[in-house]
């Protein structure tokens, strides 16, 4: 993948990211959507070759190890592969909830729904 390919790549996931967490209510329930608020920071780790992209997704593996959820970001007509196949498979490997979704109103109908399971709202 090219630098460009995966900046473009890192900002739509920042940017699905930040209007699906905006949204939510204060909770207990600890969710893990990959492209948040960290994405800038890991595109120019990797770009200035301070990270290599196999660190970057074991430190993502760290930080979803301590979440309740994950919500993984499948465009319609993408498939799931590269990191967050890597990311789904460590949360199914743990126990940890995983939603795949296609768009926005889908990732917060699953939250709040589970949020809603859990009483957490």
């Amino acid at each position: 993948m090219s630098q460009v390919e995966m900046d473009k790549n890192c900002e739509a996931a920042r940017h699905f990211a930040e209007c699906i967490l905006v949204g939510l209510p204060v909770t207990d329930v600890e969710i893990y959507v990959p492209g948040g608020p960290t994405e800038e920071f890991v595109s120019r780790a990797v770009s200035k070759r301070m990270l290599t992209f196999e660190q970057v997704l074991k430190i993502d593996c760290d930080i979803l190890r301590s979440k309740d959820m994950l919500i993984v970001w499948v465009p319609e007509g993408d498939d799931l592969n590269g990191g967050r196949q890597v990311e789904f498979d460590f949360a199914m490997e743990h126990d940890i909830i995983v939603y795949t979704v296609q768009n926005v109103a889908q990732a917060v109908q699953y939250i709040r729904q589970t949020m809603e399971t859990h009483n957490a709202i």
